[in-house]
């Protein structure tokens, strides 16, 4: 076994010798604590590679910011000049315009706020929402929306299926249903013709199959004198006999 450390140095894992690939580290995900090569501003990256310039340039440096966070504007036309990774980055009288995590997959909403810098706001709008089998729709704020699709959740509608299962007996109780096919998963339990035994496959329709338990004991007939030696399928008649009744 050997110790594997991570990019950023704060966790570590053991690996067995013939995992070995060529990499003396891995990326653990967690936030990068490096920082970039204006020493200034902290790397917004998870755990990484660090070469010989770092976490690499300032994404805020002048040399990479010539545009207006809209897009729309040149600093030059805006008659700015920034000489540092700390000036302000200037906004125009624009709308922003970008667009949100929200709407449909046909229109997506676009930021109705002025040209500005970080996130944009809430979105104002509402986002409609269908449930997995389609049946209902649902309308929610926008904010509540994003959220919601960031948790992973996934909208269900209280309708339950109804629909008979392969079996012509029981109806699926799912909620918001989506199975194309219902099969009966429930035990058949029927009394098979042997008359001791139950059925054990799952609900089925028509008859249930022939009992397949078998005894290891001899069979006698009513007066003893006959024996049928084992094995013994289950439901089998007592043997026949022709000695006379005694």
């Amino acid at each position: 076994m050997r110790i594997l450390e991570c990019f950023c140095g704060s966790s570590s894992r053991e690996i067995a010798c013939f995992e070995r690939d060529g990499s003396e580290h891995y990326s653990c995900g967690a936030p990068c604590k490096g920082l970039y090569s204006c020493g200034i501003h902290r790397c917004t990256r998870n755990c990484h590679h660090i070469g010989e310039a770092g976490c690499g340039p300032c994404p805020s440096a002048p040399e990479r910011i010539i545009r207006c966070p809209c897009g729309k504007c040149t600093l030059e036309e805006l008659r700015v000049q920034r000489v540092s990774c700390q000036d302000p980055i200037p906004t125009c009288k624009n709308v922003c315009g970008k667009v949100l995590p929200c709407g449909s997959a046909e229109k997506r909403h676009r930021c109705r706020a002025l040209c500005h810098v970080g996130e944009c706001p809430p979105c104002d709008f509402n986002t409609s929402i269908i449930c997995r089998c389609k049946q209902v729709k649902r309308t929610l704020p926008c904010k509540e929306y994003v959220k919601f699709v960031a948790e992973g959740s996934e909208f269900l509608c209280e309708r339950r299926c109804k629909k008979k299962k392969s079996c012509g007996i029981h109806k699926c109780q799912e909620v918001c249903c989506v199975q194309t096919e219902h099969i009966c998963m429930q035990i058949c339990n029927k009394r098979l013709s042997c008359g001791l035994h139950f059925c054990e496959s799952i609900c089925h329709a028509g008859q249930c199959p022939r009992c397949l338990n078998t005894s290891f004991e001899e069979q006698y007939c009513h007066c003893g004198r006959t024996v049928r030696p084992p094995p013994i399928p289950c439901g089998a008649p007592l043997p026949e006999c022709d000695q006379p009744c005694a």
